[in-house]
């Protein structure tokens, strides 16, 4: 296929996939405000949970898939040993990230219930960072179409979590659990496709290669994480206000 023809398809199907999946998405949060067992109060706490989770998810990413797709890009032979390496620091970012978050959990000005969504809703959106790590791997490689289905199928198994919680009345914890187990999902997802077409991936503990791809990725990323954060700090600040 012809670069330029690569590019159209790829272009198509992204429009395409956002659709899908922004309609998706917009399906699950309507079958959840709409359900008549979960109140206004209720719906406001799982708002300002996922906002929490995906302010921690943004500040643990940094932009560091956007640079392993550089890189890669850059040198496909060293396709196992950048996703490897990346995936080490995904997890010691993590262990970091859930660490404070569990500290910070412990003196929010809620109940128990709230407290525990937040720590589990912090865990399912740093899900999604290990996912973007390997989804970065099919990007390098312009496979976008097993990025995109991943993506789609992804927001399928969520709405079909989220009507399961809704039937057994879990209220907000089980939203939160529908989140963990989707995006665990996609994660594994991304995980065997790279494994399977790719390499496989082995973590490495590689300090001067973590400390290049963490700090080159700052100034990437960066941008796109404060127009981000910008879009979900409203909810996080009114939630702690109220």
């Amino acid at each position: 296929m012809k670069q330029s023809q690569r590019i159209v398809k790829n272009a198509v199907l992204g429009v395409a996939a956002g659709v899908i999946g922004g309609l998706v998405y917009l399906a699950t949060t309507i079958a959840i405000a709409r359900n008549p067992h979960v109140s206004l109060a209720e719906f406001g706490k799982y708002q300002w949970v996922l906002a929490f989770g995906m302010i921690a998810q943004l500040v643990a990413d940094s932009g560091l898939p956007r640079m392993m797709i550089r890189e890669i890009a850059k040198d496909p032979e060293c396709v196992g040993k950048i996703t490897g390496a990346a995936a080490g620091l995904i997890w010691m970012i993590t262990l970091i990230v859930g660490l404070i978050v569990g500290v910070i959990a412990l003196f929010l000005p809620f109940g128990s219930d709230m407290k525990i969504a937040v720590v589990l809703m912090t865990l399912a959106t740093l899900a999604t960072f290990h996912g973007a790590g390997y989804s970065a791997v099919l990007r390098a490689f312009e496979d976008n179409e097993l990025n995109y289905l991943g993506f789609i199928l992804q927001k399928i198994l969520h709405l079909g979590f989220i009507l399961t919680m809704l039937y057994f009345r879990t209220g907000l914890i089980g939203f939160v659990i529908a989140h963990l187990l989707s995006n665990i999902l996609l994660w594994n997802f991304y995980h065997l496709l790279v494994a399977r077409f790719y390499t496989k991936v082995k973590l490495r503990m590689d300090l001067p290669l973590w400390k290049e791809l963490f700090f080159s990725s700052i100034p990437m990323g960066g941008g796109v994480m404060l127009r981000q954060l910008a879009m979900q700090i409203d909810i996080f600040v009114l939630g702690l206000m109220t």
